[in-house]
């Protein structure tokens, strides 16, 4: 079907929407299709900027070093060139990359990371990627050692999870939270 359509982008963001699906009720094998198959379409004319919201659920998926670094490259080129704006519509991929980079021992780059997200998530308000990137956010400050700040970031993002239906969020801040 979407050789039908004149529109390239399409099929690229639609496997990452179902590719983000899949990964959270824990099917990791169909979401890696759904992500490799968004990221070789999204390399044709029209379609480019949707490679960043396939590769790097992908690399979170993978667990990838090298797709990990593409994404961040990626990322950190936006962020380092607009730091005080964020691309609402990839709110996936910093939320991806930021928790990949704290695992890799760069906990201050996750941040980073996800910090212009977030500040732009509360001015909108958008709630999904606010209560998801405080999830991540909170983890983080959790593993870091700053009990104040995740505790904060974790209950915003149980609350809004639970008061918004974002399921996922607010079971796994909740789980968090014990």
């Amino acid at each position: 079907m979407h050789e039908e359509s004149p529109h390239a982008w399409w099929v690229p963001l639609a496997a990452s929407v179902l590719g983000t699906t899949l990964l959270q009720i824990g099917q990791r094998a169909e979401a890696v299709a759904q992500f490799e198959h968004g990221c070789r379409l999204a390399d044709q004319e029209g379609a480019q900027a949707y490679l960043l919201r396939c590769l790097a659920p992908l690399a979170a998926a993978s667990g990838s070093s090298a797709l990990l670094a593409e994404a961040d490259a990626m990322l950190g080129a936006s962020v380092n060139d607009a730091p005080r704006l964020a691309w609402l519509t990839v709110d996936s991929t910093y939320i991806n990359v930021a928790p990949r980079l704290a695992g890799a021992a760069r906990a201050g780059a996750g941040a980073a990371i996800l910090a212009p997200m977030l500040a732009a998530a509360r001015r909108v308000p958008w709630v999904a990627p606010l209560a998801e990137g405080s999830l991540v956010d909170g983890l983080a400050a959790r593993a870091l050692g700053n009990t104040a700040e995740a505790h904060d970031l974790l209950r915003t993002a149980a609350e809004l999870g639970g008061r918004h239906q974002l399921a996922y969020v607010a079971r796994e801040a909740d789980a968090a939270q014990r």
